[in-house]
């Protein structure tokens, strides 16, 4: 017998693809990441370090300015996938509330 799982989703998830900084509640490092996708309640990044459910983090990313200015989200860890090809582990994080 076979499951079906169904997820809901109740905003579009939007491609991106940009390089970021973050850094996690209980970790000293930054970590190098991607986004490559974003929606109203959360993104996925890829980062070659490991992160687990439920940690909080704070993702600096680029604005396009002429100033080269920085913008920041806090987000909560809230799945993984797995590695992909270049090694990379993927997170999926709901934004934190304000």
């Amino acid at each position: 017998m076979q499951t079906s799982i169904i997820e809901q989703r109740f905003d579009t998830r939007t491609p991106v693809n940009f390089e970021v900084l973050c850094s996690a509640n209980n970790r000293p490092a930054v970590i190098t990441g991607k986004i490559t996708n974003m929606s109203g309640t959360g993104l996925l990044l890829w980062a070659s370090s490991f992160l687990s459910v439920g940690d909080e983090i704070y993702i600096s990313m680029p604005v396009a300015s002429k100033e080269r200015k920085t913008s920041g989200i806090a987000a909560i860890v809230t799945r993984i996938y797995q590695q992909n090809n270049s090694g990379k582990i993927g997170y999926g994080c709901t934004y934190a509330p304000a």
